[in-house]
């Protein structure tokens, strides 16, 4: 599992600053001690537009939840792109667990699970996930 210090999150946001068309910042609030990229887990697709509304604009909604690393750990916001190709959709998430100084000391019974979502305007396709920098 690769684990970011604060120092080389700049490195981070600089390359997927260079590499997606629009950057996104992020403050992060409190005392991060350390950044993981992390996967998450689809748990349902549905259309953009629910059925029998006419809608201008229709799309998927994909539901997804990530498992984090600590007790008090965060989510940052998610950040992602989707490609169509030869009828599949691709979808290049990227999301990272905010270490926080209170995961240190403290004791859970399980690890705490964040959902997210992730609005795709006309596009459809096949899902294929792909996490950046998770393992």
């Amino acid at each position: 599992m690769k684990t970011f210090t604060v120092r080389s999150l700049f490195a981070l946001i600089s390359f997927a600053a260079n590499s997606a068309s629009a950057a996104t910042y992020y403050k992060i609030q409190g005392e991060a001690r350390a950044l993981t990229p992390i996967a998450g887990v689809v748990t349902s697709t549905q259309p953009l537009c629910p059925a029998g509304v006419t809608c201008i604009a229709n799309g998927t909604v994909i539901n997804l939840e990530f498992g984090l690393l600590g007790c008090a750990d965060e989510l940052a916001p998610i950040t992602y792109e989707a490609i169509e190709k030869d009828g599949d959709l691709h979808v290049y998430v990227s999301a990272i667990n905010l270490h926080t100084k209170e995961s240190t000391v403290s004791i859970c019974q399980r690890f705490p699970i964040q959902p997210a979502q992730v609005i795709l305007v006309n596009q459809y396709g096949n899902l294929k996930m792909h996490y950046l920098g998770a393992q």
